[in-house]
């Protein structure tokens, strides 16, 4: 999932989780 928020913590995004929706 591509969150809307900028890129600043793409380390969980990584991973097509829900985490990665509200990556830190």
């Amino acid at each position: 999932m591509i969150s809307t928020l900028p890129k600043k913590g793409h380390l969980l995004i990584a991973e097509p989780s829900i985490l990665g929706d509200v990556s830190f």
